[in-house]
């Protein structure tokens, strides 16, 4: 039983860490091509190889990047902001995404680690004094530490989602309206395009008032549309900060719910035991 559930707990690491590869793959790829397509742009300025570039999926990236290869072939915008603004965006991800990884790895090595330790009791203080627990109460005892850990993975995920990719759509968006606007695109095309009025978030009032300066003095807002993009960055790193604490709270309520209570009751087993043949 030790070991099956060792092999269990093991498999779902080992799956949650390929996972987390293969998106630091997929990272990798779209930044190769991306590289690529920066370097071309900004020694050449050739926008006639542009159907030669195709991006992985990554995130809301690859469909920014072909938004704005569109249509750069279809009316031959400047792509070189566009590219430095994403250039910045795809290295504030990877700080944030390393971040992200670290967390989710610390969190699955404690609860390992205190599983073994868990067993690793149940060892010294059982078998070596000749007691054992029945076969019923191992499987109980399994069941119970595997549904802690599943539930700390769910509640992981879950809020994830919750907390930090609900910014996603809002940046794509974001991105999209700024990089056709910077490349001169004309104002009604870059706000169809992006569909920024179906930004649901706070910034939607500020980027509202902003277009309407537009129309109505015609003054640039490329700066302000920078600053819009740093604060819902900015936003971003406050709810990452939210979810760390959450989740701190929820693995601590775990780890002591689920494993360190089968330690006591391996404990309080072996007492048991104890007195009733002393």
């Amino acid at each position: 039983m030790i070991h099956f559930t060792i092999f269990l707990i093991f498999v779902c690491s080992i799956l949650i860490l390929t996972l987390d590869k293969i998106k630091i793959n997929s990272r990798s790829a779209f930044t190769d091509q991306f590289m690529q397509l920066y370097f071309a742009i900004h020694t050449s300025q050739n926008l006639q190889g542009l159907s030669n570039f195709k991006f992985p999926p990554y995130k809301f990236y690859h469909e920014l990047m072909e938004v704005i290869l569109k249509w750069g072939k279809e009316t031959g915008i400047n792509l070189k902001p566009c590219l430095k603004e994403i250039k910045v965006s795809l290295n504030l991800d990877r700080k944030f995404e390393k971040r992200m990884a670290q967390f989710f790895n610390q969190g699955i090595f404690q609860i390992f680690s205190l599983f073994i330790l868990s067993w690793g009791y149940y060892f010294l203080l059982v078998y070596q004094i000749q007691k054992s627990l029945e076969v019923l109460e191992l499987v109980l005892i399994f069941l119970w530490q595997f549904s802690g850990f599943s539930l700390y993975l769910y509640l992981l995920t879950s809020y994830k989602n919750r907390f930090v990719r609900c910014f996603y759509p809002t940046l794509s968006k974001l991105y999209q309206f700024s990089s056709l606007y910077n490349g001169g695109v004309p104002l009604s095309n870059a706000i169809s395009e992006s569909k920024i009025t179906q930004i649901d978030h706070e910034t939607k009032i500020r980027l509202e008032n902003l277009i309407s300066e537009v129309r109505s003095k015609g003054v640039s807002i490329k700066s302000e549309l920078t600053e819009l993009i740093d604060e819902t960055w900015y936003l971003l790193e406050l709810r990452y900060e939210e979810f760390v604490q959450l989740m701190q709270v929820l693995k601590m309520v775990i780890l002591l719910l689920f494993f360190v209570s089968t330690y006591f009751l391996l404990i309080y087993k072996m007492l048991t035991k104890n007195l009733m043949e002393f």
